[in-house]
């Protein structure tokens, strides 16, 4: 039994595309579906992140209780499965922290990063801050290489009813990192998003009041554009 997975990449050296869904992988240059050897029993990150010739997925075994997920990257190439290590220090940051949940990327620059969200409490009743830290593989399957690239420090709001946190990464590089909390403005009956950009030199917030629900990010030198697509 494993949770649902599904990836789309690209194979360079055969000019072909694969899709994997669930249990069973599409190749382009076939024109068909076959089955897969997929992990046991395993939970999480539905969509595959691609890089390096693999997709990878975050994902928890069923009859563990596990506090971090597994790491599982499936070369197209070879067609099979194997599990990647993740940092040391992920392993022991629910001593100091609770509520931590994990998303993969990939960089600007094509390496993969774990996205880490947690809470820092005080006084035993609300989170007092968030804390959002980019954990960047900068050579890849060298479970040395993993670096703490940026971390983005997002501020409880208890006064707010409708306010609820929903981190998304929409750009990240080595030095720079945009991220996204979307909530629902009750009043307004929309959704209303706070932009953080966290670079080596700064950190700034974007406050955007209004019902779009994609963006993409351009970045080039030291001026940034958001350009926001209605839903």
């Amino acid at each position: 039994m494993f949770g649902f997975m599904f990836g789309f990449g690209y194979l360079s050296t055969t000019d072909e595309y694969k899709v994997v869904m669930g249990a069973e992988m599409f190749s382009s240059n076939k024109g068909s579906w076959k089955r897969i050897q997929v992990p046991p029993c395993s939970v999480g990150q539905s969509c595959g992140v691609f890089s390096s010739g693999a997709l990878h997925w975050l994902l928890y075994s069923c009859d563990q209780k596990q506090q971090v997920p597994n790491l599982y990257a499936f070369d197209l190439e070879k067609e099979e499965f194997w599990m990647m290590k993740l940092p040391d220090a992920l392993q022991t940051l629910g001593l100091v922290r609770s509520s931590i949940s994990y998303q993969l990327g990939v960089t600007r620059e094509g390496c993969l990063y774990v996205m880490v969200q947690s809470e820092v409490w005080d006084s035993g009743k609300l989170a007092s801050f968030y804390v959002v830290d980019f954990w960047v593989m900068r050579d890849y399957d060298n479970s040395d290489s993993w670096t703490k690239s940026l971390g983005v420090k997002i501020s409880n709001q208890p006064a707010r009813r409708d306010w609820f946190l929903s981190i998304e990464a929409i750009s990240v590089s080595e030095t720079s990192a945009f991220v996204r909390n979307t909530y629902a403005a009750v009043e307004q009956g929309e959704l209303m998003s706070t932009i953080y950009h966290r670079n080596e030199e700064s950190s700034r917030m974007y406050i955007l009041e209004n019902g779009a629900q994609s963006m993409v990010v351009y970045e080039e030198s030291y001026h940034v554009v958001l350009i926001q697509h209605e839903a």
